[in-house]
């Protein structure tokens, strides 16, 4: 007795790809709690996941303005791109015997700009900044890499770092804090330099 490829095929987009890529990544819990629910309901809606749908149809999603959305998601944190491209990468590797799910995803690949084998990208400044930020605690709202923005909070501290460009080998920037006291601003733009140097 022969088993259909769905039945045969029980590597699922998110169950088995995008949650096992997230619990190794260093993304936020806030991230990832958006991320399983922007590709939950896109699992609803285009239904591809290998139990019950078609995993053929995950080809539409990835080319689908929803998905755009998830991109949109993992752009707002450091590592994100990254984890996105990884996330791709396992799923070309899972569905590699179905053309149209390979040939969407290199598309995306593309548009992401996959590195290049052998190539050592240089991470952005900006990127290295907002890392370390987060590893001190500070929760990354947006970065913005061609406008060399990020945006960050603490407690009740909205932080926007503007033009960060490197010189010398440092980064410099224009530093606008909101939610401290005049007094207070002058003193914690300070600490905040001794944090990320």
């Amino acid at each position: 007795m022969t088993q259909s490829l769905s039945q045969q095929r029980r590597i699922d987009f998110l169950r088995h790809i995008v949650n096992r890529v997230l619990a190794s990544s260093k993304v936020s819990q806030q991230i990832i709690d958006d991320i399983k629910k922007a590709v939950g309901r896109a699992e609803d809606r285009f239904k591809f996941d290998a139990f019950s749908g078609d995993v053929k149809r995950l080809a539409d999603y990835i080319r689908s303005r929803d998905f755009d959305d998830l991109v949109n998601i993992l752009k707002s944190t450091p590592e994100g791109l990254d984890v996105l491209r990884r996330i791709l990468e396992e799923a070309k590797k899972a569905y590699s015997d179905i053309p149209e799910v390979v040939e969407a995803i290199e598309q995306r690949l593309k548009e992401l700009g996959e590195p290049i084998k052998g190539e050592i990208r240089r991470e952005h400044p900006i990127r290295r900044l907002a890392e370390k930020l987060q590893e001190k605690g500070f929760r990354i709202i947006r970065v913005n890499e061609k406008e060399a923005l990020i945006e960050v909070s603490k407690d009740a501290m909205r932080i926007r770092i503007l033009g960060a460009r490197v010189k010398d080998s440092k980064i410099i920037a224009d530093i606008e804090v909101h939610g401290l006291s005049a007094a207070n601003e002058d003193e914690f733009v300070d600490k905040l330099l001794k944090l990320t140097s």
